[in-house]
């Protein structure tokens, strides 16, 4: 599934960047431990899931403005299990409303 997450956020100037571990965002000064993060240039947010299909993420903020501060990051780094990848966004969006029950 990550291939054609992959070939769909090409699609979308949207790079992927594999990775075992986070600490490469320690050198931007993230907290790591959060669930999302930003200054004024870099930002990142862990997202309950990702449809494949559209290269869309669901993610979690409990505010307009940390979302507004996050999206406007010169860059933005999306992180996510490879498990949390679905085929669609209905299912993303499923996935997305499990995980937040629990």
């Amino acid at each position: 599934m990550i291939e054609k997450l992959k070939q769909f956020a090409k699609i979308n100037a949207i790079d992927v960047i594999e990775t075992d571990n986070l600490e490469f965002l320690n050198a931007y000064g993230m907290d790591v431990q959060k669930d999302y993060d930003c200054n004024d240039n870099v930002g990142f947010a862990k997202a309950l899931s990702v449809s494949a299909n559209s290269a869309q993420a669901i993610i979690a903020i409990d505010s307009k403005s940390k979302l507004d501060s996050i999206m406007k990051t010169h860059s933005l780094y999306v992180v996510f299990n490879c498990c949390d990848i679905t085929e669609n966004l209905i299912e993303a969006y499923k996935l997305a409303k499990t995980k937040k029950s629990c």
